[in-house]
C-alpha cells in the first residue's frame, strides 16, 4: 500500500514539474513574443518614417531643381525669341543652307552677349548659390549653341560651336504647330562636342519658328549647356551621396558618377520609369540607392529629355542597422529579463499546485487529516485555507457517516446520506421478522451489567449478519429483541422467501452458537408478510427509520407466542411462502390487538 501511494505522489510531482515547465515557457514566450513584436514594429515604423522622410526631402531637391530649370528655360525662350528677329537668322535662313560669313557669327554673339547682360541687369547683382560659387561675381557668359533650320531641313550654324540633335528636322511641321496653326516654341536635348575629343555635352535648344514677309520660314534654335547651377551644388556638396544627370534619347549623362553604377543607372533608366515619375530602389555593390526621373519635354520632336537623380540610402542602413543592433541588445536584455521573471513566477505558482497536488493523493488514500500550509494572502493561500476546510468537513462527513452506519442499517444511512429519503411513510409490500431472547430476565438476573452488555452484542451482531447476509433491513434493537424488514427500503420479488430464510437461519445460527456456551441463549422468530407503511418517522429535528401497521404487530405477537427454537408465521404469509418452504399448521389462535382468531403456521428448519 505505502508502495503504491509514494508512485502516485511521484506522479503528481511529475505532472506538476511539467506544469511548471510549461508555465515558464508561456511566460517567455508571451513577454519575450510581446517584447520582440513591440520591437520589430518600432523598428519598422522608424524605417517607414526615415524613408519618407529621406523620400520627401530627395523629391523637395528634385522639385527645386526642376524649378529652377523652369525659371532658366523662361529665361533661354526670351533670348530665343528676341534673337530669333535679328537680320542675320533671317539671311541664314534665306541662304537656305548656304554657310554665314564670319562677321555675322560675331554679330550673333555680341547680341546673344547683350541680351544675357540686359537680363542679368534687370534680375539685380549677385546673390546666393550663383555669388557663392564665384566669389560674389557674376558667372562668365558660357558660349550658346545657335543655328537655324530652313522649313525644308537645311541646317546652318550661327555659332563657331557645332552639335547635334537626336531627331530629324525634316517633315517636323506637325510637331511645331499650335492648335491654331501657328508656329510654336519647342524644347529639345542635343549634343554638342567639347573642346576635349570624345567629349560631348548636353545641350537644352529651345527652337523658336521664325517668320520671313510674313510666312513661316524655319527655326532659329539657341542652345545653352543642359546643367543648372542646382546640379552643380548637388555634385559638389552631395559627395557620394546623390548625384543628379540628364537622359536624353535612352543615353545617360551625369558628372562624378563611378561608371559600374553609371551603367547601371543607364540600365534602369527605361520609357516606363521615365513615364511613371515614382522613385524605384535598387542595389549596386551592396548599397541601395534611390532613382528618381522626371521628363522634361514629353512629345518633343528635338530630342526627348528627363531629369535624373540618384540618392545612396547607404546612411540610411547604417543607421537602419545600428537600431537594429540596438533592438537585438534590448530584445537580449529583456528577455534575460524576462527568463528570471518567468523562472520566479513558475516557483511560485507552482510550488501551491505540488502542495495542493500532494494534499488530493494523501485525501485519495484515505488521510483526511493532511493539511495544506497556508502562507501569504493571495490566492493560493484562500485556495490552500478552503482546501484545508474541505477536508475537515469530509473528516467529519466521514465520522458521521461511520456513526450513521453504525446506528442505523447501512442501506438506510446510505439513502439517508444521498439525501433519497424524507420526512413521512409510504405503504409498500414487506416482510417482517422479530427475534426475541426467550427467559431474558431469568437469564440475566444476578449478572453483571458488562456481561449482560456484552452478551447481547454477541447475539444482536450474530443476527445482524444474517439478516443483511439474506438482503433484508435491521430497523431496530429493543432491549433483547432485534427487528428486521425485507421490502424496505429496497423491494425484490422474493422478499417473502428471504424473510423466511432468514428466520430459520436464525434458529440455526442460534443453535450453533450455544453449543460453544456453558449456558445457551434460547430464541423465538415470528414472521408476517403485507402491506406496511414505512419511511422516516418523527420530528424534522430527530428521524428514525421505521415501519408501521398491523402486519408489524402480528410479527411482534407470533414472536412472542413462538416457542424457544420455532419461526412462527400466519396464514397469509404462509400461503405466499407456498411450498417452497416446509411448514406445519398449529391451528388458530387468539392474538392480542386482533378482532378475530389467527391462522398460525410453524416453519420447519431444515439441517444443513
Amino acid at each position: 500500500m505505502g508502495g503504491a501511494g509514494e508512485s502516485e505522489v511521484d506522479c503528481g510531482t511529475f505532472d506538476t514539474v511539467k506544469i511548471r515547465t510549461k508555465l515558464f515557457f508561456a511566460l517567455v514566450l508571451v513577454v519575450a513574443g510581446g517584447t520582440a513584436g513591440t520591437l520589430v514594429l518600432a523598428e519598422r515604423q522608424f524605417q517607414s518614417w526615415v524613408r519618407t522622410q529621406v523620400l520627401d526631402s530627395f523629391e523637395r531637391d528634385i522639385d527645386r531643381l526642376l524649378e529652377s530649370r523652369q525659371e532658366r528655360l523662361a529665361e533661354v525662350r526670351e533670348l530665343a525669341t528676341e534673337l530669333a528677329k535679328h537680320d542675320v537668322v533671317a539671311r541664314a535662313i534665306a541662304t537656305e543652307g548656304s554657310e554665314v560669313s564670319e562677321e555675322d557669327r560675331e554679330a550673333m554673339q555680341l547680341a546673344y552677349t547683350q541680351s544675357i547682360r540686359s537680363t542679368r541687369e534687370d534680375r539685380g547683382p549677385a546673390s546666393g548659390r550663383e555669388g557663392a560659387e564665384n566669389g560674389g561675381k557674376r558667372p562668365p557668359l558660357e558660349l550658346p549653341l545657335m543655328g537655324v533650320v530652313s522649313r525644308n531641313g537645311d541646317r546652318v550654324f550661327l555659332s563657331r560651336r557645332r552639335g547635334r540633335l537626336a531627331a530629324s528636322w525634316k517633315d517636323a511641321d506637325e510637331h511645331f504647330t499650335g492648335t491654331e496653326g501657328e508656329a510654336i516654341q519647342v524644347v529639345g536635348y542635343g549634343l554638342m562636342d567639347d573642346r576635349a575629343p570624345g567629349v560631348s555635352r548636353v545641350k537644352e535648344v529651345v527652337a523658336t519658328p521664325v517668320k520671313l514677309d510674313g510666312e513661316w520660314a524655319g527655326w532659329f534654335f539657341l542652345g545653352r549647356d543642359a546643367g543648372s547651377r542646382e546640379e552643380r551644388v548637388l555634385a559638389k556638396y552631395g559627395a557620394r551621396e546623390s548625384w543628379t544627370g540628364l537622359w536624353v534619347d535612352g543615353e545617360w549623362f551625369a558628372d562624378g558618377v563611378e561608371p559600374g553604377l553609371s551603367a547601371m543607372i543607364e540600365q534602369r533608366l527605361d520609357d516606363a520609369l521615365i513615364a511613371s515619375t515614382e522613385p524605384v530602389v535598387f542595389r549596386w555593390e551592396d548599397e541601395p540607392y534611390l532613382l528618381l526621373a522626371r521628363e522634361l519635354n514629353p512629345e518633343s520632336p528635338l530630342g526627348r529629355g528627363a531629369q535624373v537623380a540618384v540618392f545612396s540610402l547607404a546612411r540610411l542602413d547604417d543607421a537602419v542597422e545600428h537600431l537594429r543592433w540596438g533592438v537585438a541588445v534590448l530584445g537580449g536584455a529583456t528577455l534575460a529579463l524576462t527568463i528570471v521573471v518567468a523562472w520566479w513566477l513558475s516557483r511560485r505558482f507552482s510550488g501551491p499546485i505540488l502542495r495542493l497536488v500532494e494534499a488530493t493523493q494523501k485525501v485519495r488514500e484515505g488521510n483526511l487529516d493532511w493539511k495544506v500550509p497556508v502562507t501569504g494572502t493571495d490566492e493560493f493561500a484562500t485556495l490552500a485555507a478552503d482546501f484545508n476546510r474541505m477536508t475537515e468537513d469530509l473528516s467529519l462527513k466521514d465520522k458521521y457517516h461511520d456513526l450513521l452506519g453504525k446506528t442505523s442499517d447501512p442501506v438506510v444511512a446510505r439513502r439517508l446520506t444521498e439525501g433519497s429519503m424524507a420526512l413521512g411513510g409510504e405503504l409498500r409490500q414487506a416482510a417482517v421478522v422479530f427475534c426475541d431472547i426467550r427467559g431474558f430476565t431469568a437469564m440475566t438476573d444476578g449478572m453483571a451489567p458488562s456481561d449482560v452488555i456484552q452478551m447481547l452484542n454477541h447475539h444482536m451482531t450474530a443476527m445482524t449478519r444474517v439478516i443483511h447476509a439474506h438482503g433484508g433491513v435491521v430497523d431496530k434493537f429493543v432491549g433483547d429483541l432485534v427487528m428486521g424488514v425485507f421490502g424496505a427500503p429496497v423491494a425484490r420479488e422474493d422478499d417473502v422467501a428471504r424473510a423466511a430464510a432468514c428466520a430459520t437461519e436464525m434458529v440455526r445460527v442460534r443453535a450453533e452458537l450455544n453449543a460453544a456456551m456453558a449456558e445457551p441463549v434460547e430464541i423465538g422468530v415470528g414472521l408476517a408478510a403485507g402491506e406496511i407503511v414505512s419511511g422516516l418517522m418523527g420530528s424534522e429535528d430527530r428521524l428514525n427509520y421505521t415501519v408501521l401497521g398491523d402486519r408489524v404487530n402480528l410479527a411482534a405477537r407470533l414472536c412472542a407466542l413462538a416457542d424457544s427454537g420455532e419461526v412462527l408465521v400466519d396464514e397469509q404469509t404462509a400461503r405466499l411462502l407456498g411450498d417452497s418452504v416446509a411448514k406445519e399448521p398449529r391451528g388458530t389462535m387468539e392474538v392480542r390487538g386482533f378482532r378475530t382468531a389467527v391462522g398460525i403456521w410453524s416453519l420447519v428448519a431444515e439441517a444443513d
